[in-house]
């Protein structure tokens, strides 16, 4: 997504080279697994102090910074920050083998929360991506009735079973012996959504 040459390069002035961004995702993550797991930090721990914050100018004085963490006077380098990403990324994959997460909800809920943040900064590094954007185009479509709420797990379920599609969404699992040509009772029976904390039958979630 960043090009290596410009890694070091501050889109907002007043905010950190992207650079430092590659070790704040992990370092976060590793800071609150390190809180819910009472743990060591993954090494090397002073990634702590150097990545926890970023700069956040105050949003009335930009000239105002609020409190954030001291970077080093030379840069880390790129191949040092992706090798402790590599690390925090073996820790995570070693609770998720445990299944911790799944029978604490203190560990489950860090996982989750380093999930959303991490994918909270792909969306706003590459906000400015062409495939983010596109040309304005026009679409015939037929007559439509919209709601004002996200389709529920129950709706998309039965448009699933009545179009008989096979391919469920990614956060969704099936049985083995579930099929694509199901009726609806049948086919939430044999489904489930994933969770950080392990399936849910599909039953549960239909709302």
């Amino acid at each position: 997504m960043i090009p290596p040459d410009a890694l070091m390069e501050q889109p907002i002035p007043l905010r950190n080279p992207l650079l430092s961004y590659l070790g704040h995702m992990p370092t976060f993550e590793d800071i609150h697994l390190t809180r819910a797991t009472n743990s060591k930090p993954t090494e090397p721990a002073y990634y702590h102090q150097i990545f926890e914050r970023g700069i956040d100018p105050d949003a009335d004085d930009p000239s105002k910074l609020n409190d954030h963490s001291e970077l080093p006077d030379v840069f880390l380098c790129l191949e040092d920050i992706l090798q402790y990403r590599e690390h925090v990324k073996a820790r995570i994959m070693a609770l998720y083998e445990s299944e911790t997460p799944y029978t604490d909800r203190c560990i489950g809920r860090a996982l989750w929360i380093g999930f959303e943040h991490e994918g909270g900064f792909e969306l706003t590094i590459g906000f400015s991506d062409e495939f983010f954007e596109r040309e304005p185009y026009e679409i015939t479509v037929p007559p439509i009735k919209a709601q004002g709420r996200p389709v529920s797990n129950g709706e998309y379920a039965k448009y699933l079973a009545d179009v008989k599609e096979p391919q469920i969404p990614a956060t969704w699992s099936k049985t083995r012996d579930a099929r694509s040509d199901e009726e609806y009772t049948t086919f939430v029976a044999r489904h489930s959504i994933k969770t950080v904390w392990g399936p849910v039958p599909l039953s549960q979630t239909l709302d």
